[in-house]
């Protein structure tokens, strides 16, 4: 495992490459490509992992932005977009906001994906376990 300055370089290292890949995209691509917000999310991801929540929610809320324009309405990835959107929100303590992206990326992975997908159950779960903090349970 890496520790210290090595970790640091390396953390750095990938956002500088997330980051590129994001100009290069935006460079190279019609303005309306979906590979564009592919890499809008890895970068949300990049801060997110570094810890740096608020430039991650920041990010995220513009890849939903970007989706929703550029994807069908009920797109599995605007899905995915709410759901790491609503996880930003329970870290930040926003449960309402939270529960509510959750649901909504819940309720379009229902009508996409079998009952028995991975991002259905996992979308489920996250829904229960907000509404219980919410509940206080």
């Amino acid at each position: 495992m890496l520790c210290g300055r090595a970790a640091d370089a390396c953390a750095e290292e990938a956002l500088a490459t997330k980051e590129s890949a994001l100009e290069f995209r935006r460079r190279v691509l019609p303005p309306n490509h979906p590979d564009i917000g592919d890499s809008m999310n890895n970068l949300a991801a990049t801060y997110s992992a570094l810890g740096r929540h608020e430039d991650a929610l920041a990010m995220q809320e513009s890849v939903l932005e970007f989706r929703r324009r550029v994807l069908p309405p009920r797109h599995p990835d605007i899905a995915l977009s709410l759901y790491n959107i609503s996880n930003s929100y329970e870290r930040a303590g926003n449960m309402a906001r939270a529960v509510e992206c959750a649901r909504e990326a819940l309720s379009i992975w229902q009508a996409a994906l079998p009952p028995s997908h991975p991002r259905v159950t996992a979308a489920a779960k996250l829904v229960r376990l907000l509404e219980g903090q919410i509940q206080g349970r």
